[in-house]
């Protein structure tokens, strides 16, 4: 073919030289980003992972610290003896084993900065790998409403030199006045009304699985409240 000044020109090439890309260039390219993209798409997943991780172990150690710095409070404001209400005459502490404990309690409630104010009963235990609180916020003897889960995924069960390490332990003044400790197995049997009128500390000890469904990874929390009105003994 003859151009109009009469010069050739050769059908098919590019100007220049160049040359289109062959398929096996294009494989290759497509290989390549493919690979790239996996990568990229292996190490978002993974800080994904890692964030909801940390996300999760933290959410659960703040539940655990809450938990138990509430428990350190309510006991320590614990009275000493029941005076009025429902549950007059009998000792601060209601219930006293491993995993459970039940207090009268002033702390918490409407106007507990007046003497006269009304105390009322608190129960912590441990079920099923779950911490619950409940109140009895009208003082006739009965829980007013469900549980309330404070700590989940807890292992004091599983864990532990006799297998189990239990919730609550208590510290409380003998005839002698030497210091007992009292260090229950189960929540079968409760301490008798002497020794829960005497007990002068509660040592709470939790053990939260940070990881749960996964490798376990446990955080240990330990404190011993001061049961502040019954220093008398």
């Amino acid at each position: 073919m003859t151009s109009a000044s009469g010069q050739g020109v050769t059908v098919g090439r590019r100007p220049g030289g160049a040359r289109g890309v062959t398929l096996i260039e294009l494989v290759v390219v497509v290989a390549i980003l493919s690979v790239v993209g996996g990568m990229l798409v292996f190490t978002w997943i993974a800080l994904s992972n890692s964030f909801a991780n940390t996300t999760r172990s933290s959410d659960a150690r703040d539940s655990a610290r809450l938990a138990m710095s509430r428990m350190e409070r309510e006991l320590r404001d614990a009275e000493a003896q029941v005076t009025t209400g429902h549950y007059k005459g009998l000792p601060a502490v209601l219930w006293a084993s491993a995993n459970q404990v039940t207090i009268v309690t002033t702390f918490n409630d409407a106007g507990n900065d007046v003497p006269e104010a009304k105390p009322l009963a608190v129960n912590y235990y441990l079920r099923q790998g779950t911490l619950y609180m409940q109140r009895d916020a009208n003082d006739d003897g009965t829980w007013d409403s469900a549980p309330r889960s404070l700590v989940p995924n807890m292992v004091n069960s599983s864990v532990g030199a006799s297998g189990a390490t239990p919730v609550f332990s208590y510290t409380y003044i003998g005839d002698d006045g030497k210091y007992e400790t009292a260090n229950p197995t189960d929540d079968a049997s409760n301490l008798s009304a002497y020794e829960r009128g005497r007990i002068v500390s509660v040592t709470i000890m939790l053990l939260a699985d940070l990881n749960p469904g996964h490798s376990p990874t446990h955080v240990t929390l330990r404190t011993t409240a001061q049961l502040r009105n019954q220093r008398q003994f």
